[in-house]
């Protein structure tokens, strides 16, 4: 079951691009006694590089810092490059090793991303620490993230924590509980199928099936199972008004081709599909009637449901949601084109058709197939 909620919470919503990365670096530089990372990619690019000095710079005024990256997400980090941030002082681990001494492996997956400064405050979302995603080079790609304080920010230290052996983490800060912030509520919600954990998975399947009016979905690799797939079905039955974004560009073909095979269901059954193609759309949001939001690292699919660990943030408050909900609706979905079984024909070759049907059932049997590892962390 996921957490309860906490109230006394003050949540920003947070855009990808310069906004993320500014208040990135303003949570580093507040950090007084401890700072926790974890990505699932960090790349040795100009903004990469750039985070990892200010991490370096927060290590040398005294602050612990505790940094997990995913290692496959985070390979083009250079052994050289830990080893500087761990001649700072920096705890650095990597999770799920693509290599165990001459054996290689695939392993789970960590998708989250989560910074926390203090206990005090909080960013979490969809975003990674690259120039992608903070518009170096190109268009940034479209993502969210939270800006949280309030004693939600407890619950992520827990869980950061966990990636930490129990003597390290006796050598960790002790924190008092933090106060009151803001008056929204809100809980976290994982994924963890090496402990039974498909928390997010159900809290998308029941935000769905119970919404009376509408839902709002942002995701970049929409490949939903079967029981979300019953619930949105069951939604539009109900007069639930179904509005969901994908991406007309993507950085994964195949996945980009498998969400297109499931096309012609969606539009038969009454969802609006819009696309969005002014840059890349990584960001993965749920919005429910107007009162309810998910936002984090997960994606209705496999991958989230059965080999990544996830981190959502789900948020009760009006005022948040009402605020998510603006922002798609009022800026995104309008520069998005509304796709229509016309223009899925006139697009859609038989051959593509083809592509598209091998490239689904493809995926769906590679995860189902896939074992995650137990021994994750490297020492």
């Amino acid at each position: 079951m996921p957490l309860p909620y906490r109230s006394g919470n003050r949540i920003e919503l947070i855009r990808g691009g310069a906004d993320f990365f500014e208040a990135l670096y303003a949570l580093i530089e507040c950090a007084a006694m401890s700072l926790h990372v974890q990505v699932y990619s960090l790349e040795p690019d100009t903004t990469g590089l750039g985070v990892i000095e200010r991490l370096k710079a927060a290590a040398r005024r005294g602050v612990q810092v505790y940094v997990v990256l995913d290692a496959f997400g985070s390979q083009a980090l250079s052994e050289a490059v830990l080893q500087e941030l761990r001649a700072e002082g920096i705890w650095v681990r990597k999770y799920s090793p693509l290599f165990r001494g001459i054996r290689f492996r695939i392993g789970q997956r960590l998708h989250h991303k989560v910074i926390v400064a203090d206990q005090q405050l909080a960013l979490t979302g969809g975003i990674n620490l690259a120039d992608k995603y903070c518009g170096v080079g190109e268009a940034a790609w479209l993502d969210y993230a939270v800006r949280i304080r309030g004693p939600l920010c407890q619950d992520l230290l827990r869980y950061c924590t966990r990636f930490w052996p129990a003597a390290w983490r006796l050598r960790m800060p002790v924190f008092s509980s933090p106060d009151r912030a803001g008056d929204a509520s809100a809980r976290l919600s994982r994924n963890d199928l090496r402990v039974g954990m498909q928390e997010i998975t159900e809290t998308y399947r029941r935000a769905v099936s119970g919404a009376a009016r509408e839902v709002l979905l942002l995701s970049p690799y929409f490949i939903p199972g079967l029981r979300l797939r019953k619930a949105l079905a069951a939604a539009r039955k109900r007069g639930v008004r179904v509005t969901l974004i994908v991406p007309g560009i993507s950085d994964v073909p195949m996945i980009q081709r498998a969400m297109e095979y499931l096309y012609d269901w969606l539009l038969g059954i009454g969802v609006e599909v819009w696309e969005w193609d002014r840059s890349i759309l990584h960001g993965k949001v749920l919005v429910v009637d107007g009162q309810w939001v998910s936002i984090g690292s997960y994606n209705p699919n496999a991958l989230s449901d059965y080999f990544s660990l996830e981190l959502n943030v789900d948020i009760r408050d009006p005022h948040f949601a009402g605020q998510m909900q603006a922002e798609l609706t009022e800026l995104i979905l309008p520069q998005c084109a509304l796709l229509t079984a016309v223009k899925i024909r006139s697009r859609f070759t038989w051959m593509r058709r083809v592509v598209q049907s091998v490239s689904y059932y493809l995926l769906w049997m590679a995860c189902r197939l896939a074992i995650p590892d137990s021994s994750l962390l490297e020492e």
